[in-house]
């Protein structure tokens, strides 16, 4: 088989998957009920602490994790011990909501095959976000604009993961090399169905579409794209060891590396096991 043949049928192969994943056979779970109750509660402007804390309270596994990422230093002075309702206040009502759509992002789609890579998916999902919330003042951008299509920019991944990881007989066998480079390939068409599903704004689509732009060109983008690019090349930097200066600079934006460190560090702490 000539190159050329081999392209013509790996291109079939992505045009069948991407059908296949986004047609009826694949169903895109639901967001569960916690995430669904908070977000309404707070746009909705009915922010008491009792009433979330209630929610919040429903979800072990949340309540767990919030406590964890609340003694971090990224908001504020190390603490020891702290309750729930002194998590919550120190967290802020849409960083609670914040942490349980990232939750949101690992339980819902289950990829046991490939449970590791989309562990650290989820991680580096949230990592991004707060990096991308961090550099949203620099481009006159609200904090809420751009964490929520920050974090839920590789969500096709975990759909992808799962359909593939746990149906292979749809395709023949698949080895996981193949599995990885369909999944680099579709994954932004992917999360732009998923996404569409779960009834998000435009703004949403588009970086899921767009968030591996090249950082020159992504600015023209919008600005919750650039600054989700942005801090996707940041936050792969200090997990490499290749951020060694005390900003990250990139394309205009910039932030401090005690500021990134201490993102890496919540998102390790938030998905630490």
């Amino acid at each position: 088989m000539n190159r050329l043949e081999r392209t013509r049928l790996r291109n079939e192969l992505e045009r069948d998957v991407l059908r296949w994943v986004t047609g009826p056979d694949v169903e895109v779970p639901s967001l569960p009920s916690v995430v669904v109750e908070l977000n309404s509660e707070i746009v909705r402007g009915r922010k008491s602490l009792l009433a979330l804390s209630r929610l919040v309270e429903r979800d072990p596994l949340l309540s767990a994790r919030l406590v964890r990422v609340a003694r971090s230093a990224l908001y504020g002075p190390a603490l020891g011990e702290l309750d729930i309702h002194q998590a919550m206040l120190r967290v802020g009502l849409e960083g609670i909501r914040d942490l349980a759509m990232a939750l949101t992002i690992e339980h819902v789609f289950i990829a046991k095959r490939f449970a590791r890579v989309t562990f650290e998916s989820c991680q580096r999902s949230f990592a991004r976000a707060l990096c991308a919330r961090a550099l949203s003042a620099q481009l006159d951008l609200e904090p809420a604009r751009v964490f929520l299509p920050a974090l839920l920019a590789d969500i096709g991944e975990q759909l992808l993961f799962g359909a593939l990881g746990d149906h292979q007989h749809e395709f023949g066998v698949l080895s996981d090399a193949l599995i990885y480079e369909l999944v680099a390939e579709l994954h932004p068409h992917v999360g732009v169905h998923v996404l569409s599903r779960w009834d998000f704004s435009q703004d949403h689509l588009d970086v899921a579409r767009a968030h591996h732009a090249d950082p020159e060109h992504a600015r023209a983008m919008g600005p919750a794209v650039f600054a989700t690019v942005v801090a996707e090349r940041a936050v792969e930097a200090v997990s490499a060891g290749q951020a060694t200066d005390d900003v990250f600079a990139l394309e205009g934006l910039e932030i401090e590396r005690r500021v990134l460190d201490a993102i890496v560090g919540v998102a390790r702490a938030a998905w630490g096991r």
